[in-house]
């Protein structure tokens, strides 16, 4: 039964393998997404300056920063 699906996914032309670029680009991008980075929260000052500069913001902030470590840093950040 399984040899029978997996032989049916190798002819099927719409499925993609996990390690195609292509899905592996997309996964990545979608991770990044996720992640609330130094430019994540550059964005929200530009576009929402008073959400930006709430405590709990603010304090959100701190803490990816602290979890995501070297990951946080992005954009223009060095520049700031």
């Amino acid at each position: 039964m399984i040899e029978e699906e997996d032989s049916l996914l190798e002819k099927d032309e719409t499925h993609f393998s996990v390690h195609s670029p292509k899905v592996q680009k997309a996964m990545a991008e979608e991770a990044a997404q996720r992640q609330r980075t130094w430019s994540y929260y550059q964005a929200m000052k530009a576009k929402q300056p008073d959400k930006y500069w709430l405590p709990s913001i603010q304090k959100q902030m701190h803490d990816d920063a602290f979890n995501l470590q070297d990951a946080f840093i992005d954009g223009d950040f060095l520049n700031e």
